[in-house]
């Protein structure tokens, strides 16, 4: 009984300090909590308390014979719960919920298997909005994974392997300015996590502005870039290693330079006027 009159007092002194409390994710009064010591037949039940620095709870939970049970809560060391876990006999077991700081809004959710990051995953922005979507197969990020951003686009579609590990064709849309009203469309191609395949931008009216190719996450093959459908320049390379020819355009489509490199090292440079005619010519 003394027990359970020190215990009263320590939990109704975190209570007048303002400490937010919950059993099992619901708020709760210390008369509430100490009423769920008690010992049952087969079980022991006890409501344990890990205190921060200034000795506020920072997380709090049920043991059942030595083991977790139940909805653990975590807070920050502003008393401010961040985080709702659900465990069975001490392992992590479906729903995982985290919070936003200060005003408490959803901002994670996991599903655990045996203590392992199993079934889909979403992550919100503060207004409520999926921020991420996905998938988790033991332990890791699997198939067609999901971007948005805050006014609800799809801005990012990519697909993971078995492994965890980027694989196929992923695409991204990126804002052209803060207002987040267009966007470029860039896509890349992965085989198990190494850039591996082509390589392509898109403006806002749906034309290539880049294009390109990776072998083995490097930059391979010829490589272009475009300006509203015309050429401004065609790089070549070999193994991230500028290679052969390279040559950049004026805007009437005439070449206005050409480099020649030798994996990597450059060996001659020309230079034209805009009617096309040689001005400069060096070679090493």
């Amino acid at each position: 009984e003394r027990n359970y009159q020190s215990l009263f007092s320590e939990l109704a002194g975190y209570e007048k300090k303002g400490v937010y409390m919950l059993m099992n994710g619901v708020p709760a009064s210390p008369m509430q909590i100490v009423q769920a010591h008690i010992v049952r037949e087969d079980a022991v039940y006890m409501r344990d308390y890990v205190l921060n620095d200034n000795g506020d709870i920072k997380e709090s939970g049920n043991y059942i014979d030595g083991y977790l049970e139940g909805i653990v809560t975590i807070y920050n060391n502003k008393g401010e719960m961040i985080r709702k876990i659900n465990y069975i006999k001490g392992q992590k077991e479906g729903k995982s919920e985290s919070y936003y700081p200060i005003d408490g809004k959803l901002y994670e959710e996991e599903n655990y298997k045996n203590d392992i990051l199993d079934g889909e995953y979403k992550s919100y922005y503060r207004n409520g909005k999926i921020h991420t979507i996905g998938y988790h197969t033991n332990g890791v990020r699997s198939g067609e994974w999901k971007d948005y951003s805050e006014n609800g686009k799809n801005i990012g579609i990519y697909t993971y392997n078995q492994n965890g590990r980027l694989d196929g064709k992923t695409i991204y849309y990126i804002p052209t300015d803060f207002s987040q009203k267009s966007y470029f469309r860039k896509e890349t191609e992965y085989r198990d996590g190494i850039l591996e395949g082509s390589y392509i931008v898109y403006d806002t009216k749906d034309r290539i502005t880049e294009k390109g190719f990776h072998r083995n996450n490097e930059k391979d093959g010829q490589w272009i870039k475009y300006v509203e459908g015309k050429i401004i320049y065609e790089e070549n390379y070999r193994n991230g290693r500028r290679d052969g020819v390279q040559r950049y355009y004026y805007t009437n489509g005439k070449v206005s330079e050409e480099y020649v490199y030798n994996y990597g090292k450059e060996i001659e440079v020309r230079r034209y006027d805009e009617n096309g005619n040689l001005k400069y010519e060096r070679k090493r």
